[in-house]
């Protein structure tokens, strides 16, 4: 764990928490450098008092800024807020399907995801014929 002094409105404290060992950029698992940290303009309170931090990809090809924003878990730790900027995909299956095959509901939620993000090809690599 990391040790970071965070100003909360009122006073400083000391929050240990884990960097993000994995660039959304490139993907790659790294050590990222950290740039800045941002104070809280919130009193400090746990599971409610939040504050973000600044990385760069530790890679030379990427080098990559990126934010993180966690959010205090007790007095002195705090986890990172997992954030997904996919817009939602929302697929609505019968029950009586769901109750079938699990399977097939996974397959398609995962290609209406990759419809919504214009995927051409599936996966055995053809390219879809609705494109």
């Amino acid at each position: 764990m990391n040790k970071i002094n965070i100003d909360f409105l009122g006073y400083t404290k000391n929050i240990y928490l884990n960097y993000p060992n994995v660039c959304p950029h490139c993907g790659r698992v790294m050590s990222p450098k950290l740039v800045s940290v941002s104070n809280s303009d919130q009193k400090f309170t746990p599971k409610h008092s939040s504050f973000s931090l600044t990385f760069k990809c530790s890679y030379t090809d990427c080098q990559k800024y990126f934010a993180v924003e966690y959010i205090a878990t007790s007095e002195s730790q705090a986890r990172k807020v997992d954030y997904s900027y996919r817009p939602p995909v929302n697929v609505n299956f019968p029950a009586k399907i769901m109750s079938l095959s699990n399977m097939f509901a996974s397959i398609y939620f995962q290609s209406a995801i990759a419809e919504s993000e214009h995927f051409r090809f599936n996966c055995r690599g053809r390219v879809s014929e609705s494109y």
